[in-house]
């Protein structure tokens, strides 16, 4: 290297054996980024990206080369300024398939690198005016300075690089011509009445294929939507299918204690009843007292003899206040079992729906729920809750009732068949797609009211 700043090239200078290369200082002189960019326009389009890149790393080391398919213009960056300096002086204005290429920098890099080329003449001068003052009786030192300037050492090696450009475009240009001579002959056989009619076959098949394709696209698409369509449908009777499931939850807490407020509400009436004929019958004893009260006695008579029968006085009601206190009490007990019969049914609709979550949701997972077969038999859940449920659901699928349809879903119940099989033999033939959500229903429906029977709940 030379005694003041790194440069590439110093293996071609001619260093004495025995000079330490990193005896001298090296430049503190910044290169500027910015200037190690240069743009490079004229490019023929038939020119590949490696060509280029091979002839911009003739002028030094290249960083990255950037150009868009199709472009005559890229965008290339180098690793040092002696590469930039090189590529502007030896490729810009060099021809190429008779065109002159263009290399420049932007105008603020234009500036940086001529602020850093007189920075650099300055350091030369400067430092080897102070190397030859001190060392100039040395051979090796003056063997180092057989470049007058700096200009003079940068180009050192420009007609060698020049020679190498120079050979790789003329390989370019031959490639260049050859790929347009190829581009020309395929346009002259479309040209032809043979090539055109190939085309025209290749052009009619394409667009039969894209014919092909956009009527699969559309029947696809159709078949989409319809499948869409029937899931939303789906989703909504489900949920429907879930209301009425529980509505029927609720129609069982209210069948369950129906008879138990009835009977309530029978003695509670009479209680009231009975309280108000006492109290009737109470006001009219009290009445009549007080009027006798107020009336003015008779007005004595001569003495007369008389004969006087006495009867025994008739027997006045005794323990009133203690009768009205045992109505209070009766009417207390009343209340308080009320209350009690309220509360039960609220615990009952909670352990109804603690039940009720324990239902698979899932299909497989519900179907393959185990049936307890003898509490199915023992509590004649076919006759008590399966038959009525079966005519209000062909009522809501069917309009009407079907007994021969239900007759043949209760003999496969009693035969303890499995609900995919009641599907597939006797359901999917009346109700076609509506038969596994049906089935599904009604099996939740089994194992629900098997399970309240497993907690002794009345069904």
């Amino acid at each position: 290297m030379l005694p003041f700043f790194p440069v590439p090239g110093l293996q071609d200078l001619d260093i004495p054996q025995g000079v330490q290369q990193d005896f001298y200082p090296k430049s503190q002189i910044q290169e500027p980024q910015e200037a190690k960019k240069l743009f490079i326009k004229n490019l023929p389009q038939e020119l590949t990206n490696d060509n280029v890149e091979k002839l911009l790393k003739e002028c030094g080391q290249l960083v990255s080369w950037k150009r868009s398919k199709g472009t005559p213009f890229g965008y290339a960056e180098f690793e040092n300024m002696e590469s930039v300096l090189k590529c502007l002086r030896l490729l810009n204005g060099m021809i190429l398939n008779q065109k002159e290429l263009l290399v420049k920098g932007g105008e603020k890099a234009q500036m940086m690198i001529d602020g850093w080329m007189y920075k650099k003449e300055t350091e030369w001068e400067e430092r080897r005016a102070k190397l030859e003052e001190k060392d100039k009786q040395k051979e090796e030192y003056r063997a180092l300075f057989k470049f007058t300037s700096f200009q003079e050492y940068i180009t050192r090696d420009d007609d060698k690089i020049k020679k190498k450009l120079e050979k790789i475009i003329s390989e370019l240009e031959g490639t260049v011509t050859k790929t347009k001579n190829d581009k020309k002959r395929e346009e002259e056989k479309k040209e032809h009445p043979r090539e055109r009619e190939r085309d025209a076959k290749k052009h009619n098949t394409r667009a039969e294929l894209e014919r092909k394709y956009k009527e699969k696209m559309a029947e696809w698409k159709k078949k989409e939507d319809e499948r869409e369509r029937e899931r939303k449908k789906e989703k909504e009777r489900e949920i429907d299918r879930e209301k009425n499931f529980q509505k029927y939850l609720e129609k069982e807490l209210a069948y369950d204690s129906e008879q138990e407020r009835k009977q309530i509400g029978k003695i509670k009436m009479n209680e009231r009843k009975k309280f108000r004929q006492r109290e009737f019958e109470e006001d009219e004893i009290f009445k009549k007292k007080e009027l006798l009260k107020t009336q003015k006695p008779p007005e004595p008579e001569p003495p007369q003899m008389v004969v006087i029968i006495q009867e025994p006085p008739e027997p006045e009601p005794q323990q009133t206040q203690q009768q009205l206190l045992q109505q209070q009490q009766q009417m207390e007990q009343a209340e308080q079992m009320q209350q009690e019969k309220l509360q039960k049914e609220i615990d009952l609709k909670e352990e109804l729906k603690q039940i009720f979550a324990t239902i698979p949701t899932e299909k497989e997972e519900l179907f393959n729920t185990q049936i307890n077969w003898q509490l199915f038999a023992q509590s004649n859940l076919l006759e008590k809750k399966i038959r009525p449920w079966l005519r209000e659901r062909c009522i809501e699928y069917l309009s009407q009732e079907e007994r021969v349809f239900i007759d043949a879903i209760i003999k496969r119940l009693f035969n303890r068949e499995k609900p995919q099989t009641i599907i597939n033999k006797v359901v999917k033939k009346v109700l076609d797609d509506d038969s596994e959500q049906f089935v599904i229903r009604m099996w939740k429906m089994i194992i629900f009211e098997l399970r309240k029977l497993e907690r002794g709940l009345i069904s």
